[in-house]
């Protein structure tokens, strides 16, 4: 008599997340006998509606019940902080142990993570199932003597399930595709949205039933990409490239153009709505405001620093040479102005980042004030801000994350922590992915008191790490694409957290800063559409016009984007200098006001608003030093029923996300790959090298050196526009 099949856990319990219910007569089409499937409730427990929601749609993607083509294949694109991990955990966790039938789906599961990541998984696992519940192996990019244990271990099912890296992915494909698994999971997906590149490739050659895609932006650049992503994940679900274009991309393309008629517009978002159809029954995308009613409050405070004196010379200095006045009176390229970008951009973060400068005319400036390293920094009016935000929160026992782009602003932070005499951790691209998580994990420790302050790259953690030990965060300077500061600020805005957290997004008054942060205010203002328009009608270029704004600097404002906003609040300069007319006609649509309170300094905050925020504590040696706020007002949480019908409703994994640039990325994982076809001895001599290039960490000579390898290869010309510029990085 054979063993009878029951259910693990009860059906009709409290709470019980049933993921399979076998009809009337518990027989299934082959008159095998069937149970519930219900999530262990070890697990469920802990689950989140959206969450539960979330494991439900992913368990009937991949049994292929979700659609009558049978793909077994699901794409989940929550936004970042819904979960993604616990979600599958939850799933592969089931997948393991259960089934219809009594048995188990799956035998092994393999789960394929940035480098960075990995060690974050396996944690995650441990958390939930203990250290002997679920046994993983891990393969990171530093190679060992156990790595082919790992994989026999893996392959036996002994751990049956294997978290490895995208690297160490395509080092060991040929070992991977002799073997099978039940499951593939990829976490950020979007790395595979070229489906001709080797990583893409050799993650493909492994034999998966199932295929599970985690990604916050399914697509980043374009619907090829997407193409490639869905394509991956249920081969042949949206026909072949050529037809996709033609059904598809082309209408949606013509119906974005400036030029579009009517008719064209009308088409484009019927298409739109089609493929959202076409593709609904394996992409979830729910958006982070979910967690408003889980987590404590977060208040978002835009604050606007005037430049110093000094600043104020050099930067007027830079905006009167021969080489910007070329520009903006266009006889020169576009592209050249990289360069003067970069070197703005330093100016703002601290002047001392000019000091090796060789241009005569900043040299005699620098003469003028006979200023040292320290004093030069007592001279950057953002530093300034820092400085006295780590003393008031040195006196509550708060901990802080400073953010930068730059890898040289991250030495001048470390040079202000040794002043203040404030132990910090520091987590930039040169760090190995193995130290990775230690210093995350001593930073979150609530009893360590020791670091109070944890400086990190936007590029190189800015995806994934979890660092809810602090409840501030600064975000020192901004990225001209605004996922990647959007990324970053959610760092401490995550679970785990229990103390209201509080962001700061700091800018320099009137400057280039603030021509950035304009950018993706009109960028986030045109996205209300199915299929986000780029606002620059030259496919993303700078104008001529566009850059006579960016190399402006207005000194007599409160804030330059309180003035185009032309909001009527009352605070600060309300008139409007000629400047970009796009970009004043966009921010006439923009109300502000709706979710921002404005302020137009820091007495002001204290005086009129009941918020409770560190900003009314704060001591300014100068007091004109803030000279606007904008902090983001408290917003409703959604009802459960709301949520759920914002999930049938939404369609914004059709979203352009706008991220990164295709080249950049290209040439990078070109590097990548040649690094990865070495011999295997040489791998580990490598292996800290290939982790900073993968985490695309990239010093100022870094953007010649793109130029360059264009020209070698015969490329069109670097075309300079924000995701050029977002790559961009100082070491």
């Amino acid at each position: 008599m054979g063993k009878k099949v029951v259910s693990r856990f009860d059906p009709n319990s409290k709470d019980a997340l049933v993921l399979y219910t076998p009809p009337d007569s518990q027989l299934d089409d082959k008159g095998n006998k069937v149970v519930h499937v219900i999530v262990d409730p070890h697990i469920s427990q802990h689950l989140r509606p959206h969450q539960r929601r979330g494991v439900k749609f992913l368990y009937d993607c991949v049994t292929g019940t979700n659609n009558e083509e049978g793909y077994t294949g699901a794409i989940l694109a929550d936004q970042m902080g819904l979960g993604k991990t616990l979600q599958t955990l939850a799933l592969v966790w089931t997948l393991l142990k259960q089934s219809p039938t009594g048995k188990s789906t799956i035998k092994k599961a393999i789960i394929v993570t940035p480098s960075t990541l990995v060690n974050n998984w396996k944690k995650e696992i441990q958390k939930w199932f203990g250290l002997d519940r679920l046994i993983a192996t891990t393969l990171t990019d530093s190679l060992s003597k156990e790595t082919k244990t790992n994989l026999d271990n893996f392959n036996t099912s002994i751990k049956p399930v294997l978290i490895i890296s995208y690297e160490q992915c395509r080092i060991f494909s040929k070992i991977l595709e002799t073997m099978s698994c039940g499951l593939l999971v990829c976490d950020e997906a979007h790395r595979l949205k070229n489906s001709n590149s080797k990583t893409t490739q050799a993650i493909n050659s492994v034999k998966a039933e199932r295929k599970i895609l985690l990604t916050g932006t399914p697509i980043q650049n374009d619907l090829v990409e997407f193409y490639s992503m869905v394509d991956f994940c249920n081969p042949g679900s949206l026909g072949s490239l050529a037809s996709f274009k033609k059904n598809f991309i082309n209408p949606i393309n013509k119906s974005r153009e400036s030029t579009g008629n009517p008719k064209d517009i009308e088409n484009g978002t019927k298409k739109s709505i089609e493929l959202s159809k076409l593709t609904k029954s394996f992409i979830l995308r729910r958006k982070s405001n979910i967690l408003e009613k889980y987590l404590p409050p977060k208040r978002v405070q835009v604050v606007f620093c005037r430049l110093s004196p000094l600043q104020q010379d050099l930067y007027k200095s830079v905006l009167n040479s021969n080489s910007v006045q070329s520009l903006i009176n266009g006889k020169e390229s576009p592209a050249s102005s990289l360069s003067t970008i970069t070197l703005l951009k330093k100016l703002c973060n601290s002047p001392s980042l000019l000091q090796d400068t060789s241009d005569q005319e900043l040299q005699s400036i620098f003469k003028q004030y006979s200023y040292n390293m320290e004093s030069m920094e007592n001279e950057a009016g953002k530093l300034l801000f820092v400085e006295s935000l780590i003393k008031q929160l040195k006196s509550v026992g708060e901990k802080l994350v400073l953010v930068s782009n730059y890898t040289q602003t991250l030495d001048v932070f470390e040079r202000l922590c040794k002043k203040l005499s404030t132990d910090f951790l520091r987590l930039d691209g040169s760090v190995s992915s193995d130290t990775r998580q230690s210093l995350v994990d001593k930073f979150n420790d609530q009893s360590n008191k020791k670091y109070q302050i944890f400086l990190l790259s936007a590029k190189a953690g800015g995806v994934g790490i979890n660092l809810i030990g602090g409840n501030h965060l600064v975000l020192y300077d901004p990225d001209w694409n605004p996922a990647i500061d959007i990324q970053a600020m959610e760092r401490v805005w995550r679970e785990g957290q229990n103390k209201p957290v509080f962001i700061y997004r700091l800018f320099s008054t009137g400057t280039i800063e603030e021509k950035i942060y304009q950018r993706q205010l009109m960028k986030e203002s045109i996205s209300n559409s199915i299929v986000d328009k780029k606002f620059n009608d030259n496919g993303g270029g700078f104008s001529l016009e566009d850059l006579k704004d960016i190399f402006s600097y207005n000194q007599n404002t409160y804030s330059d984007t309180h003035d185009l906003l032309q909001c009527g609040c009352g605070s600060g300069i309300a008139s409007v200098s000629n400047g970009n007319s796009k970009k004043i006609q966009i921010f006439k649509t923009i109300q502000h006001l709706d979710k921002w309170d404005h302020y137009e300094d820091i007495a002001s905050l204290k005086s009129y608003s009941q918020l409770e925020t560190p900003l009314k504590k704060i001591k300014l040696n100068q007091e004109t030093l803030v000279s606007f706020l904008f902090i983001s007002k408290a917003s409703k949480p959604l009802s459960d029923f709301e949520e759920e019908e914002e999930e049938r409703d939404d369609i914004s994994f059709l979203e352009l996300e706008n991220n990164i640039d295709d080249d950049e990325e290209q040439r990078v994982e070109e590097e990548e790959n040649a690094e990865q076809e070495k011999p295997i001895k040489t791998q580990k001599r490598q292996s800290k090298k290939d982790t900073i290039e993968s985490d695309h960490e990239k010093d100022d000579d870094e953007e010649s050196e793109m130029v360059q390898s264009n020209k070698r290869k015969k490329l069109k010309p670097t075309i300079l526009d924000d995701d050029n510029l977002s790559d961009l990085d100082m070491n």
